[in-house]
């Protein structure tokens, strides 16, 4: 928690994100934004719709062979 505190209240942070002042060519900050955006682009096409979870029951719940099920007590 320190070193985030640290780092939004940091001159870098306050003044490119927070104040939209800084631009400068040799440093560019990494926003939660722009990391999101560059981890998602990757995002395999079946992911896309954010609906995998749904299509994943749908294929269990279709299935004729019942599942095992384990009891935990």
């Amino acid at each position: 928690m320190d070193n985030l505190a640290t780092f939004l209240v940091s001159p870098e942070y306050s003044c490119q994100v927070e104040l939209g002042y800084c631009n400068r060519d040799w440093y560019t900050l990494d926003t939660p934004q722009s990391y999101a955006d560059r981890v998602l682009i990757s995002k395999p096409e079946y992911l896309k719709n954010d609906d995998f979870l749904d299509f994943m029951y749908a294929e269990i719940k279709a299935d004729p062979a019942p599942r095992p099920t384990i009891s935990l007590i």
